[in-house]
């Protein structure tokens, strides 16, 4: 499995991502029969537990080691929070919601589950395949926005699309996050606060031009971030795999 995976990262990934959503549905079934929770509070347990074990299957790319090193690195992507905060406002979104646990649950389980997924396995596989740092960050970003166009089924194509391209920023931002300081848990963190922050501050249904300017700024800036923090970063050196 580990070779395939290092000679055909992306594949892998594809499959990877199939094969932990039917995980989660297998860990959510016997959670929502036994709790009657909502289908949304089963999911994300059933994400969580399926992310409890990838991380086990997979915990030789997972660095100890860089534990809490990236925090400092990682406060630029809270900016895609603040933005919440401040689209909810500026396009008269509606009451903000007061956080509980159960809000907050549902918000640590996408994040868990993805940054495991798209940035612990998926940069540590395309390292592995001897992919460079930017080819490593794009490819990871790109996988990552695609997965989002999921959603176009039963939604808004253009709504999707745009969903899909924010994802892509996001994905770059939070790659080179984790692709400089190894630090699974400053990713995580950090997705959590951009859910958390959209949750409770959710946006209004028509944006101004002036709001959508300043978040094709908001995501340029992002994007020129994310490629300088990575500058320097040596190539990947290709394992040699046994055949």
């Amino acid at each position: 499995m580990f070779k395939f995976a290092y000679r055909h990262p992306v594949i892998f990934e594809v499959i990877l991502f199939i094969g932990a959503l039917i995980l989660t549905i297998i860990f959510m079934i016997p959670v929502q029969a036994v709790t009657y929770a909502s289908s949304e509070i089963s999911s994300s347990i059933g994400r969580l537990a399926a992310s409890l074990v990838l991380f086990l299957v997979f915990i030789r790319s997972f660095r100890p080691g860089r534990l809490f090193t990236g925090l400092p690195v990682m406060l630029p992507a809270l900016l895609f929070a603040l933005w919440n905060v401040f689209n909810c406002f500026a396009t008269g979104g509606g009451n903000v919601t007061a956080p509980d646990p159960g809000l907050f649950l549902t918000a640590l389980a996408p994040a868990v589950f993805e940054e495991i997924i798209f940035r612990e396995i998926f940069i540590h596989n395309l390292e592995k395949a001897g992919h460079s740092p930017r080819s490593v960050l794009f490819l990871s970003a790109a996988v990552f926005a695609l997965v989002h166009l999921t959603n176009a089924v039963g939604g808004s194509l253009l709504q999707t699309l745009v969903q899909a391209g924010y994802a892509f920023v996001v994905g770059l931002a939070f790659g080179a996050v984790y692709i400089v300081s190894g630090d699974l848990f400053a990713v995580i963190l950090a997705h959590l606060a951009v859910d958390f922050s959209n949750h409770i501050f959710p946006g209004g249904s028509v944006t101004p031009l002036p709001v959508i300017i300043a978040f094709l700024v908001l995501l340029a800036g992002q994007t020129a971030w994310a490629f300088f923090l990575i500058r320097g970063k040596g190539a990947g050196k290709k394992e040699e795999i046994p055949s």
